[in-house]
C-alpha cells in the first residue's frame, strides 16, 4: 500500500505541474519558462524519491522514521551524496541534462513537493491494512 500510494502520489504531481506547470506557476509561455518548470518537475521527483527513501528505512507501523537513523553512516553518506549531485546537476548541468538554474521559488516548490512524501508515509501507516 505504501509503494502504490506513494506511487500514485508522485505520478499525480509530476504530471500535473509537467502539463500545467506554466499555468499552476503564473509564468508567460516561453521556451525559456518551460525548461524553468522542466528543471522543477525533475528536482521535485529526485527529492521525492530521497525523502521516500528516507519514509521507506521504516517497514512496521510505527510512525518514528528517524530512529536510528545516524547508526546508519552508509544510507546517510548515499542520501547526501544524492542531494549534492541533484544540486550540481541542477546548477550545473545545463545541457546534458536539459536542465537550467532555478530560482529560491522553485527550490522551495521541489522541496516541498518532495517533502510531502513524508507525511504522506505516516499517513499511510495509518491505514489499516
Amino acid at each position: 500500500k505504501q509503494i502504490l500510494i506513494q506511487s500514485v502520489y508522485q505520478i499525480t504531481v509530476i504530471l500535473l505541474f509537467y502539463f500545467l506547470g506554466i499555468t499552476i506557476l503564473g509564468y508567460a509561455d516561453t521556451s525559456g519558462n518551460a525548461t524553468i518548470v522542466q528543471t522543477l518537475v525533475f528536482n521535485a521527483f529526485v527529492f521525492a524519491q530521497i525523502f521516500n527513501s528516507v519514509n521507506s528505512r521504516r517497514l512496521d507501523r510505527k510512525l518514528n522514521i528517524f530512529e536510528g537513523m545516524l547508526n546508519n553512516w552508509y544510507f546517510m553518506a548515499i542520501t547526501l551524496i544524492e542531494i549534492a549531485v541533484q544540486v550540481v546537476i541542477v546548477f550545473i548541468g545545463g545541457t546534458a541534462f536539459q536542465v537550467t538554474c532555478i530560482a529560491g521559488r522553485e527550490w522551495g516548490i521541489s522541496l516541498a513537493l518532495g517533502f510531502v512524501s513524508i507525511p504522506l508515509g505516516a499517513l499511510i501507516r495509518l491505514l489499516p491494512n
